[in-house]
């Protein structure tokens, strides 16, 4: 199958909408790779225990997909943290090197993750930010299930429960 001519990224989100993000960047990946099985277990290189700017320079089986992921993230940053990009870009220019789109990817999924016990923190506000709004069930299960699955350490089943009937 033919590799995608663009991959398509939102402007980086607020914290609170990172992992939705996060989810849709995986899949227009996936999508755009040609290869959606493969392509998806490459962007997950990106924020895999042990993934590091150095291992990510190699782009695999996937550079082109890699130099797309570039030049959509380049356009998605904004701010100090585009500018962040930009002089990376610039050192590694001067080296006769591209800083790859995995390696943005690594540098963007840094910048969400203020550390870990914040971010077990930012996991429970999250869940306890899911609430049923005007009756609507299955978009409360949605949430909550999704919450859950992003979640780095989920509470165990009676903190659940509490939260879930609350």
């Amino acid at each position: 199958r033919k590799e995608g001519d663009k991959i398509e990224v939102k402007t980086m989100p607020s914290v609170q909408a990172f992992r939705a993000w996060k989810l849709a960047l995986r899949d227009e990946v996936a999508s755009v790779s040609g290869d959606p099985e493969r392509g998806f277990a490459w962007i997950l290189q990106s924020e895999a225990r042990g993934a590091a700017l150095a291992t990510l320079a190699d782009s695999g089986e996937f550079p082109t997909l890699d130099a797309k992921l570039a030049a959509a993230l380049s356009k998605a940053t904004t701010g100090e943290f585009a500018r962040r990009i930009n002089i990376l870009k610039e050192e590694h220019a001067a080296k006769g090197q591209l800083l790859k789109g995995r390696q943005i990817l690594f540098l963007i999924y840094q910048h969400y993750r203020t550390s870990e016990v914040e971010g077990h923190m930012l996991d429970f506000q999250d869940l306890l930010a899911v609430v049923m709004v005007q009756e609507d069930l299955k978009r409360f299960l949605n949430d909550w299930e999704i919450t859950l699955a992003g979640m780095a350490a989920v509470p165990s089943d009676d903190v659940l429960e509490t939260l879930f009937r609350r």
